[in-house]
């Protein structure tokens, strides 16, 4: 967790390490850190993200999926599409809400209507929310411009 909020290439390094350790725990928290708290954009950052977009961990797959929509790759929606469902986290919301493409729309829209009023409230549904808001904003340029 140390090495989220130091911004120099030897913490970057420390990370892309970590977040391929042995570990689960420890690869959850490096893939935050490399994902969310660091802004850094090469290919290797890239690299170890979309390693870990397949982790046999669930939230050191929604760290990675985070970390790849903040960095605007739209290489991910297809991958987010396939989780938008009446099962998915906070991850793949927060993940749509970054991109905004227009692309998620249908997906997040179908995902609403199938909440019942008692689901309609809270802390996830406030996500769904922001989310389908920032894809409804985007124009369905903003979809390819990127990919």
């Amino acid at each position: 967790m140390a090495f989220s909020h130091y911004h120099g290439p030897a913490a970057i390094d420390a990370l892309m390490r970590l977040a391929v350790d042995a570990d689960p725990e420890v690869r959850d928290w490096a893939t935050f850190g490399l994902g969310t708290q660091q802004t850094v954009d090469t290919p290797q950052v890239r690299e170890v993200l979309w390693r870990n977009l397949n982790d046999d961990d669930e939230d050191v797959r929604g760290e990675a999926l985070v970390g790849l929509a903040a960095r605007r790759d739209l290489r991910v929606i297809d991958h987010l599409l396939a989780q938008l469902g009446s099962d998915c986290r906070v991850y793949q919301l927060d993940s749509a809400e970054q991109l905004a493409s227009p692309a998620l729309l249908p997906a997040l829209r179908a995902l609403e209507d199938g909440l019942r009023d008692s689901e309609r409230e809270g802390y996830w549904f406030g996500r769904l929310r922001s989310a389908i808001d920032a894809c409804s904003r985007a124009s369905p340029s903003d979809a390819q411009a990127d990919r």
